[in-house]
């Protein structure tokens, strides 16, 4: 993962969730729709490595990168739910 994360072509969106919920289905919506942009989904078995490697709060389930490893932002359930939200927390990556 985190080689992937340190590719400069892309910005990267972590969806900590299930398959069959709304986060994951606009973070592939981003994807599409945004330039540059991997969306990825960590299911339950990674999820505490994840939480605990890159310091995400127990109520945030989305991250954003920019062009490194370096986590830009976490999104709450809400905002991991909004569109809009999804797409700033993107684009406003470095």
């Amino acid at each position: 993962m985190l080689e992937i994360l340190e590719n400069p072509n892309f910005k990267a969106y972590l969806v900590l969730g299930e398959e069959s919920e709304d986060a994951w289905k606009l973070a592939l919506a981003a994807q599409n729709f945004l330039p540059g942009v991997r969306s990825y989904l960590v299911t339950q078995a990674s999820q505490e490595k994840v939480r605990n490697h890159f310091s995400v709060p127990l109520e945030h389930y989305g991250i954003t990168f920019g062009r490194s490893s370096m986590v830009h932002k976490t999104l709450t359930r809400e905002e991991t739910n909004d569109f809009l939200s999804v797409c700033l927390a993107i684009n406003e990556a470095q």
